[in-house]
């Protein structure tokens, strides 16, 4: 049974904020560093999670802990490498991500040193361990090669027309992938996920 109390609500739109604009920043910050100006142009090297919300997205973020953030236009032509290098933006932002949310993770018991208030600090703890469960499930989701997923930006340099016709088709896709993610935090990917959640958390979940 879905859990969707108000604090757990809450504990997962934090979360999301934080993911989303994490992720998003580590996009532009890739993509810019591999000499394209797009995203930085489109106002995309942010933090700001509003800038990289997909709001369609809120649904899985919610429900399942589960989603995508709204993708981020690249010209493969800018890219040193050439359409090749959207491979490595797209892995190379996802473990960005990855690993500063772990750091995020580890830090976590300096909370307690710097939050007087115990209830505080139990509540910034419970919010960095969702996160942490959030990203893992975006991580093993968004490696998917469909758009609007992160490495859905490479599936043009590989398939053209199917990159084009998840474009044009995108709501559609879109809520595939909300029932692709129910799918997954049911039953289909969830021993993926708990393997991968004790590899990051570093057996201190």
């Amino acid at each position: 049974m879905l859990d969707l109390s108000l604090q757990t609500v809450l504990y997962r739109l934090v979360a999301m904020a934080v993911l989303v604009g994490i992720h998003g920043l580590s996009i532009a910050l890739v993509a810019r560093l591999f000499g394209a100006k797009g995203p930085q142009y489109d106002g995309r090297l942010t933090p700001n999670p509003l800038v990289h919300l997909d709001l369609l997205a809120t649904i899985p973020f919610i429900l399942f802990q589960i989603g995508w953030i709204r993708p981020v236009a690249i010209d493969a032509a800018e890219l040193r490498g050439g359409k090749a290098s959207l491979w490595a933006v797209a892995i190379l932002s996802l473990l960005l991500t990855l690993a500063a949310v772990m750091l995020i993770w580890l830090a976590r018991p300096w909370l307690a040193t710097v939050i007087p208030n115990v209830a505080a600090a139990s509540a910034a703890t419970t919010a960095i361990r969702v996160l942490l469960e959030m990203t893992t499930w975006f991580v093993i989701i968004n490696i998917l090669p469909i758009p609007p997923l992160t490495m859905g930006m490479a599936l043009g340099s590989i398939a053209p027309r199917a990159f084009a016709l998840a474009t044009r088709y995108g709501l559609v896709v879109r809520l595939a992938l909300i029932a692709l993610a129910a799918l997954a935090a049911g039953l289909a990917l969830r021993p993926v996920f708990q393997a991968v959640f004790s590899m990051v958390s570093l057996g201190r979940a």
